[in-house]
């Protein structure tokens, strides 16, 4: 168990696990898709997400699905947020090794 504060993004990497993967679907067909559902085409509430999501996993699980979301949500609706959202999660999550 390993447990980190990152304040500069760039300089954050978080190793992505089989687990942490398989948690994350678990996450989105639980608690993302129902929710983008619900908002009926507007976006959900990404911020009512991300705590409902951190108070049951953590914060890294909160933070990576929801901009994961994001990224898909936005995707040819809103350019400049997905633009944004993609490089947050490009730079934080991605191994630049694959």
């Amino acid at each position: 168990f390993s447990f980190f504060i990152c304040t500069n993004l760039f300089r954050c990497k978080i190793k992505l696990t089989r687990e942490n993967i398989q948690k994350d679907n678990i996450i989105k067909i639980e608690i993302i898709d129902p929710a983008v559902r619900e908002a009926n085409g507007e976006a959900p509430d990404w911020n009512s997400l991300t705590v409902e999501i951190a108070k049951k996993y953590d914060v890294t699980y909160a933070d990576r699905t929801v901009t994961k979301a994001i990224i898909y949500f936005t995707y040819g609706k809103d350019w400049p947020t997905f633009t944004a959202v993609i490089v947050k999660y490009t730079v934080k999550y991605e191994d630049p090794k694959t």
